[in-house]
């Protein structure tokens, strides 16, 4: 795995466009923190990800089914 300060170095050394630098510099800087982030967020109990899993597949059924009303029927709202 090559390091984001590597990267940089590389990209900066074969003479990369400078947007290109900066984007695998700010992806290098932010990627670690999303990765942190969601280890900290998401349980660790498997129930709890099992939960945490079927409320998300649950939302975007009720908003699959909502959207699909919605263009087959124009004005029709969706009742739980």
């Amino acid at each position: 795995m090559l390091s984001a300060s590597a990267a940089v170095g590389a990209l900066a050394f074969v003479g990369a466009p400078w947007w290109a630098v900066a984007v695998v510099a700010v992806l290098g800087i932010v990627m670690p923190g999303v990765i942190l982030l969601a280890q900290v967020v998401l349980p660790e109990d498997s129930e709890h990800k099992r939960d945490l899993l079927m409320v998300a597949l649950r939302y975007l059924d009720r908003r699959a089914i909502a959207s699909t009303v919605a263009c087959l029927w124009p004005g029709r709202q969706v009742v739980d």
